[in-house]
């Protein structure tokens, strides 16, 4: 019987598997056998560690405790809030001081001494400046007496003097012209100046200078003057005060004496004046 050739390799390769493969499985079965028998028990002392095996360092590393997670917030347990008794007193801190407490009924309270100023000297009244024109058209001057003199006023005489405030007067001369300049002046000496000082014993006295047609009830009832108007129509008691030069304030005292005046009518007019009327009254209290 002749042998093929390609049925020995083969025959030989199958041989070859078949002898690898039953040599694995011992090893394999013996490896596993090895591994899972237990291992001797150490026994307490051979257990415990020795110091030259383990370092300080070592033992430190051991004894520390595992690493926290990130988030403690997860894992941290919620403390509950202990809320005092109602009855606690606060406890004070910067934001919520300590009450004060109440001063007893007998107690009297006690406060703190009032600072001390020092009193302002009174207001001066101002002084006259006028030039030597001005001053050349002027008859009477600070310190003279206004004259005296005699008008009609609702029908009947009445001397200038009995129309005086008890402790001041302001007689103011103004002629016909500019109507609203008028009604200014009336304003003014109503509000600025009787209103202010007239519980104080001062009185004004309007003199109309110039015979020239003028309604002077309307110019009084529309500034809302209550102070008395009278009219000079031809000038004969202003001359005896100045030959010209109008309108004309005067500031005199409780007997008719000049203190101050000013030639004109300007907001300096009105304040000078007012400093005037105070200067004398704080003067005598």
């Amino acid at each position: 019987m002749a042998w093929n050739p390609r049925c020995v390799w083969s025959a030989l390769l199958a041989a070859g598997l078949m002898a690898g493969i039953a040599g694995c499985e011992p090893a394999k079965k013996s490896g596993d056998s090895a591994r899972e028998k237990p291992s001797r028990e150490a026994s307490p002392i051979e257990s415990m560690p020795k110091p030259s095996e383990e370092s300080p360092s070592q033992a430190t590393e051991k004894a520390e405790p595992a690493a926290e997670p990130a988030d403690k917030t997860a894992i941290m347990p919620i403390e509950p809030t202990v809320k005092p008794p109602v009855d606690a007193p606060a406890t004070p801190r910067d934001d919520n001081p300590p009450p004060v407490p109440a001063p007893k009924k007998d107690e009297p309270i006690k406060l703190a001494p009032k600072e001390k100023r020092p009193l302002l000297p009174p207001a001066a009244i101002p002084k006259v400046f006028l030039s030597e024109e001005l001053r050349a058209a002027c008859l009477v001057n600070v310190g003279d007496a206004l004259p005296q003199g005699e008008f009609s006023l609702d029908g009947k005489k009445a001397a200038l003097d009995s129309l005086y405030g008890e402790s001041l007067t302001v007689v103011f001369f103004w002629t016909s012209g500019s109507r609203s300049a008028a009604t200014e002046l009336f304003e003014d000496m109503q509000k600025d100046v009787l209103e202010p000082f007239e519980e104080q014993g001062l009185k004004v006295v309007a003199i109309k200078v110039g015979d020239k047609p003028e309604d002077m009830k309307a110019i009084a009832e529309k500034s809302g003057a209550k102070y008395p108007a009278v009219e000079d129509p031809a000038g004969r008691y202003f001359h005896a005060v100045a030959t010209g030069k109008l309108p004309r304030v005067y500031l005199l005292d409780g007997g008719g004496k000049i203190l101050w005046f000013d030639i004109g009518y300007v907001r300096a007019t009105r304040r000078d004046l007012q400093t005037a009327i105070r200067a004398v009254l704080e003067g005598k209290k």
